[in-house]
């Protein structure tokens, strides 16, 4: 299978958001040359070289003004880190953690006025850097609590499918880069145990049968999702601090559905 055609069915998504979203070409190349550069680098330093304009140029294909140009940026400024999940840790330890559940082990109703709250307890138990009243706003904007007379209570699950233009596509771009980076290691890096990386599909499905297997889907995953959290709050070191267990690491775990009847980008 050429690479090529491989290359054409990864980058085909990101086309496909930057037309629907009017993204100049122009723009969208730059944002690849600045790309190429900053991982360039970034395998030279991993592979014990000096990264710098002339062999950066030799291994892109690039002009030498425009890696100088782009080596510069990207040296003047750092990388913007993604925040931690502090609102999945907030609803992970709401679901998960005995003082914040009701004698069915369900999610209570949580007291949200004032820093002495029960939620402004939760909230604090996970990060100190986001104010509980941030919290609280964005989880009413995601419809995911309900709040009355002076209570405040979880609704439904916290997969926090959203409607929102913004939201949706940087979901998408993180769900991207984790797949990305997850397989590149499974390939070239080879890492022992292996991350997951499986997939199934059909392509002879009954017509009739597509709502009947997308509410499966997501009722599945739902579940799923729940058990993984579940599991992850107990190796959480924000939801259990030890001081002797040396905390830090960024675990993902993503799962998506997709049915059409248009043939694969790659196998045709």
């Amino acid at each position: 299978m050429k690479l090529q055609r491989i290359i054409r069915a990864m980058v085909f998504p990101a086309v496909k958001f930057a037309v629907r979203n009017a993204f100049p070409v122009q723009e969208f190349i730059e944002a690849v040359k600045e790309l190429y550069v900053d991982e360039t680098a970034h395998q030279m330093v991993r592979s014990g070289h000096k990264a710098n304009v002339t062999q950066i140029a030799i291994a892109t294909g690039l002009h030498r003004r425009d890696v100088t140009r782009l080596f510069k940026r990207n040296s003047d400024s750092e990388r913007e880190e993604e925040p931690v999940g502090v609102l999945m840790k907030v609803l992970a330890g709401w679901e998960q953690r005995r003082e914040y559940q009701d004698k069915k082990g369900r999610p209570k109703s949580l007291t949200w006025k004032g820093s002495k709250s029960e939620f402004s307890k939760l909230v604090e138990s996970v990060s100190t850097d986001i104010s509980p009243k941030a919290v609280m706003s964005e989880l009413k904007r995601l419809h995911l609590v309900k709040v009355d007379s002076g209570k405040v209570s979880l609704q439904g699950e916290a997969e926090m499918y959203t409607n929102s233009e913004a939201d949706g596509l940087r979901q998408v771009a993180l769900d991207i880069e984790s797949l990305g980076l997850g397989a590149f290691e499974n390939l070239y890096e080879r890492t022992d145990p292996p991350h997951l990386h499986a997939r199934t599909e059909y392509d002879n499905v009954f017509v009739d049968s597509v709502p009947a297997v997308k509410k499966w889907f997501t009722e599945i995953g739902t579940e799923l999702h729940r058990r993984t959290r579940d599991f992850l709050t107990q190796h959480d070191k924000d939801l259990n601090p030890d001081p002797k267990r040396e905390g830090g690491i960024r675990v993902v775990f993503g799962t998506f559905s997709h049915t059409s009847k248009a043939k694969s980008e790659i196998v045709g």
